[in-house]
Protein backbone atom coordinates (compact mmCIF):
# COMPACT_ATOMS: atom_id res chain seq x y z
CA UNK A 1 0.00 0.00 0.00
CA UNK A 2 1.54 3.60 -0.99
CA UNK A 3 0.50 6.67 0.74
CA UNK A 4 0.53 9.79 -1.96
CA UNK A 5 2.30 12.48 -0.45
CA UNK A 6 0.83 15.95 -0.38
CA UNK A 7 1.50 18.01 -2.95
CA UNK A 8 4.39 20.38 -2.86
CA UNK A 9 4.14 24.39 -2.08
CA UNK A 10 5.58 25.00 -5.31
CA UNK A 11 3.14 22.66 -7.15
CA UNK A 12 0.43 24.06 -5.54
CA UNK A 13 1.54 27.21 -6.22
CA UNK A 14 1.56 27.04 -9.76
CA UNK A 15 -1.79 24.68 -9.55
CA UNK A 16 -3.62 27.82 -8.31
CA UNK A 17 -1.80 29.96 -10.97
CA UNK A 18 -2.64 27.68 -13.85
CA UNK A 19 -6.59 27.77 -12.54
CA UNK A 20 -6.71 31.51 -11.69
CA UNK A 21 -5.06 32.15 -15.41
CA UNK A 22 -8.36 29.46 -17.03
CA UNK A 23 -10.47 31.09 -14.24
CA UNK A 24 -9.37 34.51 -15.88
CA UNK A 25 -9.61 33.70 -19.32
CA UNK A 26 -13.18 32.28 -18.56
CA UNK A 27 -14.50 35.46 -17.15
CA UNK A 28 -13.13 37.57 -20.16
CA UNK A 29 -15.04 35.33 -22.35
CA UNK A 30 -17.85 35.40 -20.57
CA UNK A 31 -17.40 39.20 -20.41
CA UNK A 32 -16.84 39.46 -23.95
CA UNK A 33 -20.29 37.52 -24.33
CA UNK A 34 -21.58 39.93 -21.68
CA UNK A 35 -20.45 42.91 -23.74
CA UNK A 36 -22.27 41.32 -26.99
CA UNK A 37 -25.59 40.79 -25.59
CA UNK A 38 -29.01 42.65 -24.42
CA UNK A 39 -28.01 42.97 -20.62
CA UNK A 40 -26.00 46.45 -21.49
CA UNK A 41 -27.94 49.53 -22.95
CA UNK A 42 -27.28 50.02 -26.97
CA UNK A 43 -25.18 47.42 -29.47
CA UNK A 44 -22.35 46.26 -29.35
CA UNK A 45 -18.91 47.66 -31.18
CA UNK A 46 -17.56 45.49 -34.58
CA UNK A 47 -14.61 45.09 -32.20
CA UNK A 48 -13.18 46.20 -28.97
CA UNK A 49 -9.75 46.86 -27.86
CA UNK A 50 -9.05 45.63 -24.19
CA UNK A 51 -6.20 47.09 -21.52
CA UNK A 52 -5.45 46.19 -18.50
CA UNK A 53 -5.03 49.15 -15.93
CA UNK A 54 -4.08 48.77 -12.54
CA UNK A 55 -4.75 52.24 -10.33
CA UNK A 56 -2.88 53.42 -7.59
CA UNK A 57 -3.23 56.06 -4.57
CA UNK A 58 -0.60 57.21 -2.13
CA UNK A 59 1.64 54.03 -3.13
CA UNK A 60 -0.56 51.66 -2.56
CA UNK A 61 -2.98 49.76 -5.95
CA UNK A 62 -6.24 50.20 -4.97
CA UNK A 63 -8.00 49.04 -8.31
CA UNK A 64 -7.37 46.69 -11.67
CA UNK A 65 -9.52 46.90 -14.18
CA UNK A 66 -10.43 46.17 -18.17
CA UNK A 67 -11.14 48.90 -20.22
CA UNK A 68 -12.72 47.92 -23.24
CA UNK A 69 -12.78 50.56 -26.02
CA UNK A 70 -14.26 50.12 -29.51
CA UNK A 71 -11.08 50.00 -32.14
CA UNK A 72 -12.57 53.46 -33.72
CA UNK A 73 -12.30 55.35 -30.47
CA UNK A 74 -8.97 53.96 -29.38
CA UNK A 75 -7.68 55.26 -32.25
CA UNK A 76 -8.94 59.08 -31.59
CA UNK A 77 -7.60 59.16 -28.14
CA UNK A 78 -5.13 61.63 -27.59
CA UNK A 79 -1.49 59.92 -26.68
CA UNK A 80 -1.66 60.42 -22.99
CA UNK A 81 -5.51 59.77 -21.86
CA UNK A 82 -5.00 56.06 -20.84
CA UNK A 83 -2.34 57.31 -18.44
CA UNK A 84 -4.18 60.74 -17.17
CA UNK A 85 -8.05 60.08 -17.30
CA UNK A 86 -10.20 57.69 -15.30
CA UNK A 87 -12.56 55.66 -18.11
CA UNK A 88 -15.38 57.75 -17.86
CA UNK A 89 -13.35 60.78 -18.31
CA UNK A 90 -12.28 59.23 -21.30
CA UNK A 91 -16.11 58.36 -22.48
CA UNK A 92 -16.95 61.79 -21.87
CA UNK A 93 -13.84 64.00 -23.55
CA UNK A 94 -13.67 61.16 -26.73
CA UNK A 95 -13.91 63.54 -29.42
CA UNK A 96 -16.52 63.04 -31.93
CA UNK A 97 -18.25 61.05 -29.40
CA UNK A 98 -21.37 62.21 -26.99
CA UNK A 99 -22.24 59.89 -24.15
CA UNK A 100 -26.19 59.48 -24.60
CA UNK A 101 -26.18 56.67 -21.79
CA UNK A 102 -24.08 55.88 -19.31
CA UNK A 103 -25.01 52.74 -16.86
CA UNK A 104 -22.84 51.41 -13.48
CA UNK A 105 -23.23 48.09 -11.41
CA UNK A 106 -21.83 47.40 -8.32
CA UNK A 107 -21.41 43.64 -6.72
CA UNK A 108 -19.62 42.51 -3.99
CA UNK A 109 -17.17 39.49 -4.63
CA UNK A 110 -14.37 37.54 -3.06
CA UNK A 111 -10.66 38.41 -4.22
CA UNK A 112 -9.30 35.64 -6.46
CA UNK A 113 -5.78 35.02 -6.91
CA UNK A 114 -4.89 37.25 -9.28
CA UNK A 115 -6.47 40.14 -7.73
CA UNK A 116 -4.69 39.50 -4.76
CA UNK A 117 -1.68 39.22 -5.92
CA UNK A 118 -2.33 42.52 -8.13
CA UNK A 119 -3.72 44.76 -5.04
CA UNK A 120 -1.73 42.66 -2.40
CA UNK A 121 -5.17 41.48 -0.52
CA UNK A 122 -5.88 38.27 1.22
CA UNK A 123 -7.39 35.89 -1.31
CA UNK A 124 -10.85 35.65 -0.63
CA UNK A 125 -11.32 39.54 0.59
CA UNK A 126 -14.46 41.33 -0.09
CA UNK A 127 -13.80 43.68 -3.15
CA UNK A 128 -16.09 46.04 -5.49
CA UNK A 129 -16.43 45.11 -9.03
CA UNK A 130 -17.96 47.71 -10.64
CA UNK A 131 -18.57 47.65 -14.31
CA UNK A 132 -19.31 50.90 -16.47
CA UNK A 133 -20.98 51.20 -19.73
CA UNK A 134 -20.87 54.10 -21.92
CA UNK A 135 -23.34 54.43 -25.03
CA UNK A 136 -22.69 57.20 -28.00
CA UNK A 137 -25.64 59.01 -29.60
CA UNK A 138 -25.49 56.61 -32.64
CA UNK A 139 -26.48 54.30 -29.84
CA UNK A 140 -22.98 52.30 -29.86
CA UNK A 141 -21.65 50.60 -26.80
CA UNK A 142 -18.13 52.60 -26.77
CA UNK A 143 -16.48 51.61 -23.13
CA UNK A 144 -16.69 49.15 -21.21
CA UNK A 145 -14.73 48.89 -17.75
CA UNK A 146 -15.01 46.00 -15.45
CA UNK A 147 -13.22 47.35 -12.41
CA UNK A 148 -12.20 45.62 -8.78
CA UNK A 149 -11.54 47.78 -5.84
CA UNK A 150 -10.09 46.84 -2.53
CA UNK A 151 -12.96 46.76 -0.39
CA UNK A 152 -11.38 49.47 2.32
CA UNK A 153 -10.71 52.01 -0.87
CA UNK A 154 -14.46 51.27 -2.01
CA UNK A 155 -17.46 53.81 -0.95
CA UNK A 156 -21.30 53.93 -2.14
CA UNK A 157 -23.31 57.16 -1.59
CA UNK A 158 -26.95 56.93 -2.95
CA UNK A 159 -29.06 59.81 -2.18
CA UNK A 160 -32.69 58.02 -1.08
CA UNK A 161 -34.16 61.25 -1.15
Amino acid sequence: MSIASPASPTATAAALRKSAVSRYLQLAGLFRRRIESGDWPGRAAQSYRRIRRRNWRDGEAFMVSDLYIDERAYAALPPDALAQMTAMRIASELPGRQVADAQQELTVIGADLTVSQELSVRLGEPMARVVRVAVDSDGLRFLVTDGIYRGDAARLRVKLK
